[in-house]
């Protein structure tokens, strides 16, 4: 697989589309007409930062006034399909219907378990080597025989590779590298390929954006739909995660799962289960719905095993400790602590142990705490 930007690369390039961006954003905030913020976004550098400041903000709409278009080669069909799937992006790609396909090449995956193991078989490799040959040398067949190319290509693998022109603001970019990077993607090799080669073109293309690419990073989380949880746990167990939360609509399902967790030796299954309210959004409508759950954890990772490592380093004793919470995951740490403190409304096994009743989050109960101890903290 190979990437190529299609301009912007150049100084004055990138300073062109820096400041482009500069003037949007600060356009909301000065005072001036919009000529004039744009004779005010003259240092590149500076512009770069304004960006990343307001990024940081959550306004990222403003990269959007920023456009790339990127060359792609030798992808298959399905990087041709999760491009395509992206509303906000331009694309063209090379014609099945016109040009002919039998000596493009294709792609071999690195071959792998459902688990992720992988298969090193030289003989598997070689079966799946000769097959797809065979497959492109009846296209070349069907093609000399005079069968229009439009009908042959029915014939065609999905592995055969194929070359896109791409194109899109920096916003969508940004969207597209973060899934193939962290999303449902990347458990495609080849997705997770072109990911990071787009990740490695945005350090030079989008200055503005890494910083908040490795932000996205750090904000990765696994969903998973599981049909065994039980099974899916004691297998999870050896990989050492920190936790996993389990979430089921049904009641009577649940509390079924909570008791075969909770055979597992090595974990630790929270006794008090949960239930959630949220709304989702599907399609215009606004659904309601409810599920319980819980929370799973090594038997020996706990919040307080973390708050030990770091007072020993630093040389705290436990009873200099202030340790606020609201749910029974914080019991250990409010118990441990020589403060335990909990908010307003948490859960009554956590409040039982505690020292002292903050009011709650939207009542400001943390600062409120914090004030009361430390009284040089202003918020």
């Amino acid at each position: 697989m190979k990437i190529e930007l299609l301009g912007g690369y150049t100084k004055e390039e990138l300073e062109s589309r820096v400041r482009r961006i500069a003037s949007a954003g600060k356009l909301s905030r000065f005072p001036g007409n919009v000529f004039e913020v744009v004779q005010s976004c003259n240092d590149t550098e500076k512009n770069i930062k304004l960006i990343k400041r307001i990024i940081g903000m959550g306004h990222k709409s403003i990269i959007e006034h920023d456009y790339l278009v990127f060359a792609l080669c030798d992808v298959t069909p399905i990087v041709e399909q999760t491009i395509i799937g992206y509303r906000l992006t331009s694309f063209t790609i090379k014609s099945r219907r016109e040009v002919d396909f039998r000596n493009v090449g294709f792609y071999v995956p690195d071959f792998k378990t459902v688990k992720g193991d992988r298969l090193d078989s030289r003989e598997l490799k070689l079966d799946y080597n000769n097959y797809m040959k065979s497959l492109f040398t009846k296209y070349g067949e069907l093609v000399d025989e005079g069968l229009p190319i439009e009908d042959c290509r029915y014939i065609l693998p999905y592995s055969y590779h194929s070359n896109i022109v791409m194109g899109c603001d920096a916003n969508e970019l940004f969207r597209i590298t973060s899934d193939l990077l962290y999303g449902k993607m990347a458990k495609i090799d080849e997705a997770k390929e072109l990911g990071a080669k787009l990740a490695n073109m945005m350090g030079e293309a989008c200055p503005y954006l890494v910083s908040s690419l490795k932000k996205e990073e750090n904000k990765k989380t696994n969903i998973n739909i599981v049909k065994d949880m039980y099974e899916y746990v004691k297998e999870m167990k050896e990989d050492k995660f920190l936790k996993i939360t389990v979430c089921d609509d049904n009641k009577t399902v649940f509390n079924y799962i909570m008791k075969k967790l909770k055979k597992i030796n090595g974990i630790e299954v929270l006794d008090v289960s949960h239930m959630s309210r949220k709304v989702i959004r599907q399609g215009t409508e606004d659904i309601p719905i409810e599920y319980y759950y819980t929370e799973i954890s090594l038997s020996n990772v706990d919040k307080w095993d973390a708050i030990k490592f770091l007072i020993t380093k630093l040389e705290i004793k436990p009873e200099e400790v202030i340790a606020i919470g609201d749910n029974i995951n914080d019991k250990k740490m409010i118990e441990n602590a020589g403060l335990g403190v909990v908010m307003q409304g948490s859960t009554p096994v956590v409040t039982e142990v505690a020292d002292y009743i903050t009011d709650s989050n939207n009542d400001e109960g943390v600062a409120k705490i914090l004030q009361k101890y430390y009284k040089n903290i202003n918020f």
